[in-house]
């Protein structure tokens, strides 16, 4: 018979990404420890709703420790 333990995860807020908009659809991934966030779209100058036009960003954000400060890669 296996005993299957549950591990406890403890959540943490990690400062906020540098866009006052912010991102749909990045993707998200850790290379070398440090987190890494790509891509991504919105809606810089008016919402959808009010004829608002997406754009597209290939900006790479990096955060190499949770207490640290996004950068542009």
């Amino acid at each position: 018979m296996t005993a299957v333990v549950a591990q406890e995860l403890t959540w943490k807020e990690l400062p906020a990404i540098p866009d006052q908009e912010g991102f749909a659809g990045m993707y998200a991934g850790v290379s070398h420890s440090a987190l890494l966030a790509a891509g991504g779209a919105n809606f810089p100058d008016k919402k959808p709703w009010e004829g608002g036009i997406k754009a597209w960003y290939d900006t790479v954000f990096v955060l190499e420790k949770p207490d640290g400060e996004w950068r542009a890669a």
